[in-house]
């Protein structure tokens, strides 16, 4: 069940079900994703690491360093999301389908509809 409340926030039907779910990929598959942060704005992304230099030189992004590594090639991709009717940082990282959803409530389909990063790998 989705529901929007007058700023197009979403709520999800979901529940804890009390279990963790890692997935780990290691240096030697995968490609490493630093977080950026802008103090400006407040927010935090992810980014490539060499994206995130680039990020850092141009529009002042601070760098916070590698947080996992994503698979090379990989078949399902993690899209950005963001709503413009917040004051503040507003970001969902998600799956094509969900991110369809929300741009029908209003959200924004961050880098211009593709994913960000990939979370499964080719087989």
């Amino acid at each position: 069940k989705v529901v929007a409340d007058r700023y197009n926030s979403v709520t999800f039907g979901t529940e804890d079900d009390g279990t963790a779910r890692v997935v780990h990929v290691s240096a030697s598959l995968g490609t490493e994703l630093h977080s950026v942060y802008n103090p400006n704005t407040g927010e935090h992304l992810y980014a490539f690491a060499g994206e995130a230099g680039q990020l850092e030189e141009k529009s002042g992004w601070i760098d916070e360093g590698g947080k996992f590594f994503t698979v090379q090639n990989g078949s399902a991709g993690v899209v950005r999301v963001y709503n413009p009717n917040t004051n503040g940082p507003a970001h969902v990282y998600t799956n094509g389908g969900e991110a369809s959803v929300l741009a029908g409530l209003g959200w924004k389909i961050d880098n211009n509809a593709k994913p960000v990063f990939a979370l499964t790998a080719n087989k």
